[in-house]
This record gives structure tokens, sequence and C-alpha cells, in this order.
């Protein structure tokens, strides 16, 4: 047994003593064989966290070198594991210093390997990278954020918000002399997946509000906030409050208009919307948006009124709404000749128009030109 523990306690020497004459390879051998057979050497010893700590440092120095890194897999998330499993044995402190320069170095390391590896679309090898920079330092935002955005690109959207949580809060506990604008899109994203996938618009709105107030010229955040209070009617009042004073503080901004106009017409407002609408084909009449909306909503009423004609078993009554479905038709008719202008090869508006020109007589003639239209696009 004596000889047994002496021949350990060698080896972490030998591979220690390599280390410090700079071959690493050789370092690493020693020293994961002295490991493989820890419960021989003497634990009364510095023995084992000094051979953690020596193989922590040979595995991040031959990660530099790019012919011996290939020998070994993952050689900085070796470090990484030996530098933790340093932090575990040396219990007597005797490596804290050397222990906290090389965890400086080794997370400036992981994070770039994660970053790399990231941009190669290899987001689930590179969380591991991002796990290990977080803990070696667990206040630093920028690996917390990148680890979150691996978790979102894998689909791993219950770890994604976690991780983004932790983020937010570190960087709004200490936020940089300069607003990190790369930021803006971790509170978006949180905001989405409560949304999307918590099914909670009321911590979505949380999350947007929080990031408007870091980010408050950010148009991204404000649209995507006016657009969960539009996908969610119970905040209704004050999503119209939100949306007016947006479109106050920007008026040219046809997006925000657009955006109020759905939500209006979604929710019986019809010609707050339909004016809404209007107003941005003012100022720009080709709007493919605002022309098929503002059209869709006369062929859909035009649709409603002829069942009820269908239905009727008055004249009267007939004759009233027949004239009624002839006049939306009629609304209709300019709104999705423009539809049609931005995108001619698309058949649904051209049946649209077909359905409208074979309906109102006095469009007779230009529905022959549809009609034909029609029959190209269907190969006929």
């Amino acid at each position: 047994m004596c000889s047994s523990l002496i021949a350990q306690d060698s080896k972490v020497t030998t591979g220690v003593i390599a280390y410090q004459q700079n071959r690493y390879e050789e370092a690493i051998e020693k020293l994961e064989e002295a490991l493989d057979n820890k419960d021989q050497i003497k634990k009364i010893d510095r023995n084992i966290p000094k051979a953690h700590i020596h193989l922590a440092q040979s595995y991040m120095r031959v990660a530099r070198d790019t012919n011996a890194s290939k020998k070994y897999d993952r050689p900085l998330i070796k470090a990484y594991e030996n530098l933790k499993a340093t932090k575990e044995t040396d219990t007597k402190g005797r490596y804290t210093d050397l222990t906290a320069n090389t965890g400086k170095f080794l997370w400036s390391n992981l994070f770039n390997v994660g970053a790399t590896l990231y941009n190669n679309q290899e987001y689930k090898e590179a969380e591991d990278y991002f796990v290990a920079a977080t803990e070696l330092d667990p206040k630093d935002y920028n690996s917390q954020n990148l680890l979150a955005f691996s978790y979102w690109m894998s689909n791993d959207t219950a770890s994604a918000i976690k991780s983004w949580e932790t983020t937010l809060d570190l960087y709004k506990g200490n936020p940089p002399a300069e607003a990190d604008k790369n930021m803006s899109s971790s509170y978006l994203l949180l905001a989405t997946a409560y949304q999307e996938f918590e099914n909670d618009p009321k911590k979505a709105l949380t999350a947007i509000g929080a990031g408007r107030e870091m980010f408050p010229m950010n148009q991204d955040l404000q649209l995507t906030e006016l657009r969960i209070y539009q996908q969610n009617p119970q905040f209704l009042d004050e999503a119209k409050a939100k949306f007016e004073k947006a479109i106050a503080d920007n008026p040219d901004e046809k997006s925000l208009k657009l955006a109020y106009a759905s939500l209006l017409t979604q929710n019986n407002e019809e010609e707050k919307g339909l004016d809404m609408y209007r107003s941005v084909l003012e100022n720009d009449p080709n709007d493919k948006q605002a022309n098929l909306n503002v059209g869709a909503f006369y062929v859909n009423k035009a649709a409603a009124q002829n069942q009820k004609m269908i239905d009727s078993d008055k004249q009267e009554d007939i004759d009233k709404y027949e004239q009624e479905v002839l006049s939306l038709l009629k609304e209709a008719y300019p709104y999705m000749k423009k539809v049609h202008e931005a995108e001619p090869e698309n058949i649904e508006w051209v049946n649209q128009l077909v359905n409208i020109t074979t309906y109102v007589e006095e469009y007779a003639e230009e529905s022959m030109k549809y009609i034909k239209l029609q029959k190209e696009l269907r190969g006929q």
C-alpha cells in the first residue's frame, strides 16, 4: 500500500514539473493517471487539489494550440471541470489565489469559444461553454445573455426564460455606464416567450415595460408592446391609450397606425379603424395592408348582407339587401384593385376582383380582363 501511495504522489509531482517546463501534454498524462487512482493519493496532503489546478492550467494551455487541442475532447471544458474540482478539494485554501487567477483567464476563453460556436449555429455545443462561463462569473450578464440565446435557438424555451430573467436582473442591478443596445433584444424575446409560450400577457407587458424604461426610443420594443395589447382584448382600454399616445408622439409612423386600425376593427370600432386606415392611405395611397384591410372590410360586410338576402323571404328586404351588397362591393373595388396592383400574380386578389366585377353590372367590361387573368394563373 505504501508503494502505491508513493507511486501516485510521484505522478502528481512529475506532472507538475512537466507543466512548469511547458510540457503540457505530458503533464496531462501524468496528472490524469494520478487522479484516476486518487484514492491512493495521500489525502492529508495537498496533492489532489494540486493535481486538479495544474491539470486545469494544462488543459487551458493545450486548448490554445490548434494541433495539440485536437488530441483532447473539449479541453476548455476539462479545464473548467478540474478548476471546479480544485475548489471542492482545496479545503485548506492553499490554491485560492491561483484558482481565482486561472478562473479569470479561463472565463474569457470559454466565452470566446462559446460565442464562436453560437455564430456557427452550434447552439447546443455553445450552451456548455456559456454554462461554464456563467458559473465562473455569476455576475456577468453577457455570458448569461448568450446562454439564454443559445437555449432559445435550441428550442429550450423554459431554460431561455430562466436565463433571460437572470440576465436582466444582473443588467438592471449593475447597468454599464453606456446602455448596451443589444439588451433590448433580450427584453423583447423574454416578453415574446411569456406571451407565446407561457400564455401570460401580463408578464410579457411587464417585461416590455422594463425594456422600454431602459430603451425608451426602441421601436421594436414599442411595436411589440402594442402587438401584445392588440392580441389581448382584455387590455383594450389600456391598449387604446398606449396606441394613441404612440401615434401622437410619432404621427408619421405608418406601422403604428396600421396596428391600431387593426385593433379597432377587431374590437367593434370599425369606423374609427377605417378612418385610421384612410389616414395611412392619404400619405401612401398604394399601401398594400391598408388597402387590403379596408377592401376586405367591405367585401366581408357585403358577404354578410348577401347571406341575409338569401335567407330573406320578403321581396322588399331582398331588394334592400341587394342594393346594400352592390354599394359595399363598389366601396371595396378600388381598394382591392390596389392590392392586386401590388401583387399582380396573386390569384387570391384576382378571384376577389372577379367576384366583385361579375356581381356589379357596371364593371362587366373589366370583369372580362380579370376572368382571363384568373384562367391564366390557373394554367387553363
